[in-house]
């Protein structure tokens, strides 16, 4: 199962693999980035592989590109290219019944893109956007060329509701290539669930959800073994039609309502870490909740925030934690905070601090404010100004301090809607306990937001688990 696409690939690969293992097959899957180890990128069940099997796979592979050196190619390939060899050999030594691969980048020349008939099941395209783009192409047709690289002759193919200009591209592509068909998923339903929430928090998540079921349920129609007899008429469907000459995505076969046990169960028991993932800590940050969310491209921001939502009310402290890599646009990205921040009724009822933080996970001594964290704290302060002044405008009162009064490090300013360099995940962690004894009658809710990078030394810090637990089904640790 081969999956592109600029958003939820990692979340619709976890979906499939966990309803996939729930029906008895032994999983692979193949995501990245990781989050605190590479093991994270190599799963059995589940599991990422332990750290004996990983050094043991990982020198076989190396020896043996390095022992069969030719002209053609050099002895060592790229990591992610590496990573993804060394996938398939350990996908292939532990026999594994069904591979479920996440794109690296792209797709079309992407080092997964290796697979095809007669293994390949199926492929899925999640939501596009901009990312990326001096790879991929500047416009989300020259995108979703890419992204439609995956598409292969004779094999399913589903995708996300797309933008017309992405979807004419897929349509092409599908076109070209003679994909059996390509179908455009409609999202899932709590009649799908019976009512059994998704472990997977966020609105998106529906799309996500049901795209991971129909590329699990094509698996599952090449390989009946693992479907129960009783149920396994629910999900048959006709042999598809060839494309007509018109060739116009349509509506999918719609899933059976309720979707049977094992696909709720997978899709209820997904554990699928740092994606709109909440985390509690009280012995050490009493009152607190984090919400923590690896969104880094404009269109998962807006997710993220419709995912965490305003909460107005004087007993509540929202606090932002942002950081971001040197490549991303850390103005596009905070710009989608703008509507966000006009919400709630008074000023002092928004984000009352913003830690802009490197990306190290701990502080070292020649740290330095980056020039990501120099742009962002401006352009949060610029959007708080613009923020004040509508609100003055239409006389609503804003306490929102001067430009003196905002504090430009980790200093002792505990004035509300503050934004402060950090040096550190570490050292942002210290400040929001310091912040929690500020407001001893408050809840605190703190925003993680704007890399995966930034989620993986935060959960590493608060000692969130990276692998599955199969005795919960909650995506909350």
């Amino acid at each position: 199962v081969h999956i592109a696409g600029t958003k939820g690939k990692g979340s619709t690969g976890a979906m499939v693999e966990s309803i996939l293992r729930n029906h008895g097959a032994k999983t692979g899957f193949f995501s990245s980035p990781h989050l605190i180890s590479p093991r994270e990128r190599i799963r059995i069940n589940g599991r990422s592989i332990s750290e004996e099997d990983f050094a043991r796979y990982f020198w076989h592979v190396w020896d043996t590109l390095h022992n069969n050196v030719c002209e053609e190619y050099p002895p060592a390939p790229s990591f992610f290219r590496f990573i993804s060899v060394m996938c398939f050999y350990v996908f292939a030594a532990e026999k594994v019944d069904v591979a479920v691969m996440e794109v690296g980048l792209g797709g079309r020349t992407d080092a997964t893109n290796v697979v095809g008939l007669p293994g390949l099941a199926s492929c899925g395209i999640t939501a596009l956007g901009y990312d990326h783009q001096k790879v991929l192409g500047e416009t989300l047709g020259e995108i979703a060329f890419e992204k439609a690289g995956i598409l292969k002759e004779s094999v399913p193919a589903f995708t996300l509701p797309q933008t017309p200009e992405a979807m004419g591209v897929i349509r092409r592509r599908a076109k070209e290539v003679g994909v059996s068909h390509l179908r455009v998923v409609e999202p899932l339903t709590d009649a799908h669930m019976r009512g059994e929430p998704l472990s997977l928090s966020g609105e998106h998540q529906r799309l996500n959800s049901a795209l991971a079921c129909h590329l699990a349920l094509s698996w599952l129609q090449k390989h009946p073994q693992f479907w129960p007899p009783a149920e396994r008429d629910l999900c048959s469907s006709a042999p598809p039609q060839p494309l007509p000459a018109s060739f116009t995505p349509a509506a999918t076969d719609p899933l059976p309502v309720p979707l049977p046990l094992l696909i709720r169960s997978g899709l209820s028991n997904c554990y699928w870490p740092g994606r709109c993932q909440t985390v509690t800590r009280p012995s050490v940050y009493p009152r607190t909740t984090f919400y923590v969310d690896g969104a880094h491209t404009p269109e998962s921001v807006r997710a993220c925030l419709s995912w965490f939502s305003p909460k107005d009310d004087s007993k509540t402290v929202n606090i932002l934690i942002f950081g971001t890599s040197r490549d991303r646009d850390s103005a596009r990205l905070l710009a989608q905070f703008e509507s966000y921040l006009l919400v709630t009724s008074s000023s002092e009822h928004l984000f009352r601090h913003a830690l802009f933080t490197a990306l190290h996970t701990h502080p070292s001594e020649d740290a330095v404010v980056e020039s990501s964290q120099k742009t962002a704290r401006s352009t949060w302060i610029q959007l708080l100004r613009k923020q004040s002044a509508l609100r003055g405008a239409s006389g609503v009162g804003s306490s929102f301090p001067p430009s003196s009064s905002v504090s430009s490090s980790t200093g002792s300013s505990l004035l509300a809607d503050t934004a402060e360099y950090q040096l550190s995940i570490e050292q942002s962690l210290q400040r929001v306990r310091a912040l929690i004894q500020h407001y001893p009658d408050s809840d605190i809710r703190v925003l993680v937001v704007g890399s995966l990078y930034l989620v993986g030394g935060l959960i590493d810090l608060l000692d969130v688990p990276t692998e599955i637990s199969f005795s919960s089904s909650s995506s909350s640790a």
